[in-house]
């Protein structure tokens, strides 16, 4: 059998760290190691960790001061001895057969560089809701996930040479988007596959679902960014800017909601040099049954007119 490391970043959360390994314990797939990076240097994580390894599992503990998730995944990685490598938040479960799925697979297929499955979203009242991704695209590669990132972290099972050979985790990125610039970085060399199982369960909490939309588009934008600079692929290039013009000119419009118009005026600037029909391109795609002349005109310059009205308001205001 080839072993698995899993790793599980955790901070100040022992009551949910003891559910996410017991999840691990209760894998069918037998052959894993588990490493639990602790990013707070907690007592009693510690104590969870050393009272659920005192068995037959090997559970190996790290503390750490507070790195960041990407740095404590990344420190996690160095650590591993296993074949492949799979990653699990410490407020998220697998269920028993998520391993065994995933490993039976990429034996199936040895050109994957790894593989996801879906996941079930859980709130903080224990209530089970939507399938995370809800739809899995009919053909998963790099292209469609420029689209929309339909992976969760939790729910990867990647090799490890891929990550000695790509990279691992991002330090600089933001919160939020480090892990879809990794799978990014990956799916531009190699394929990778989404099983229609669900593998385990996604915590969402409250701050979570009221997440600033702000930081959405910022994410996506860095992670863009990052590719648009590497790229040497025409069609791929066309497409980002496409993408960037579209985060750009809904970060504008959020900005504007909130009367920051300096930082409105930016983003709408910025999403019209990558795209200058980026207003028309919403429009066609928001309103496929009602396309008119009209619309379309109004549409390409809307983007535009916010850009200027944004400039004035910015300017009155002494910027």
């Amino acid at each position: 059998m080839a072993k698995i490391s899993v790793i599980i970043p955790t901070f100040n959360r022992p009551v949910l760290l003891r559910r996410a390994i017991q999840s691990v314990i209760d894998q069918t797939y037998k052959d894993w190691e588990l490493i639990v990076i602790d990013n707070g240097k907690n007592p009693q994580t510690r104590a969870v960790v050393e009272e659920m390894g005192s068995g037959s599992f090997l559970i190996r503990y790290e503390s750490e001061r507070k790195i960041g998730v990407s740095a404590t995944r990344n420190k996690g990685i160095r650590m591993t001895q296993g074949e492949y490598v799979a990653f699990l938040d410490d407020d998220d479960v697998w269920f028993p057969e998520k391993l065994e799925d995933q490993i039976r697979v990429m034996k199936q297929r040895p050109e994957l560089a790894f593989v996801s499955s879906a996941m079930k979203v859980i709130d903080e009242a224990g209530v089970v809701g939507a399938r995370k991704p809800v739809l899995i695209p009919s053909v998963t590669d790099f292209r469609s996930l420029l689209e929309n990132n339909y992976l969760v972290v939790s729910n990867v099972l990647v090799k490890r040479a891929i990550l000695d050979e790509i990279g691992f985790f991002d330090e600089e990125l933001l919160v939020g988007c480090e892990d879809y610039d990794l799978w990014l970085r990956i799916a531009e060399c190699y394929s990778f596959a989404m099983l229609e199982n669900v593998g385990g369960l996604y915590q969402v909490h409250a701050n979570q679902m009221s997440q600033n939309i702000e930081n959405i588009y910022r994410n996506k934008i860095a992670v863009y960014s990052k590719v648009l600079a590497r790229t040497k692929s025409p069609d791929v290039i066309k497409e980002i800017k496409s993408l960037l013009a579209k985060a750009y000119y809904k970060l504008g419009t959020e900005c504007k909601d909130k009367s920051n118009y300096v930082k409105a005026k930016e983003s709408y600037r910025a999403a019209i040099k990558y795209n200058r029909l980026v207003g028309l391109e919403f429009y066609l795609k928001e309103n496929p049954q009602k396309r008119g002349v009209f619309g379309g005109v109004v549409a390409t310059v809307k983007p535009f007119v916010a850009y200027a009205m944004c400039s004035l308001k910015a300017g009155r205001n002494g910027h």
